[in-house]
């Protein structure tokens, strides 16, 4: 069995989701969620922490660490993403400093201008926006 403390210095959001790290499934965090009233930055957080933590250990190549920023939604709720990569920190002792590294990144490219540069298409805006933002991981 695996024993392990929440720090303390940990914000409430960020202990519940280490915590429900212990549950067994996704389904199981599901049942537990759905019987708690935890508050929605807890709840968020948890899922988070599920969904995501494999792909924060093991994200290798430009792709694969966008997507992971994508799927927290890093660059609308930096500060989200930062809780989770606390709690990441905590639950794993991983160093996050590089998840760090890749959203300041990615957060420094000029999306108005982009957006200016395609303002007849919107979708072309979403393509040269993440193309952007590859390069930008991939030190291009």
């Amino acid at each position: 069995m695996r024993r392990w403390t929440v720090p303390r210095g940990q914000r409430q959001a960020a202990r519940f989701a280490i915590l429900s790290t212990a549950l067994p499934s996704g389904e199981a965090l599901e049942r537990l969620l759905g019987r708690l009233r935890a508050d929605q930055d807890s709840v968020q957080l948890a899922r988070l922490l599920a969904e995501l933590r494999a792909g924060l250990h093991g994200a290798a190549g430009a792709p694969a660490r966008l997507s992971v920023l994508e799927r927290a939604d890093a660059m609308r709720r930096p500060e989200r993403f930062e809780r989770l990569l606390e709690a990441f920190e905590a639950l794993t002792g991983a160093d996050a400093g590089p998840w760090r590294l890749a959203l300041a990144a990615v957060r420094g490219i000029d999306a108005g201008a982009i957006a200016a540069r395609h303002e007849d298409d919107p979708a072309a805006i979403a393509r040269a926006l993440r193309e952007a933002r590859l390069a930008r991981l991939s030190g291009a």
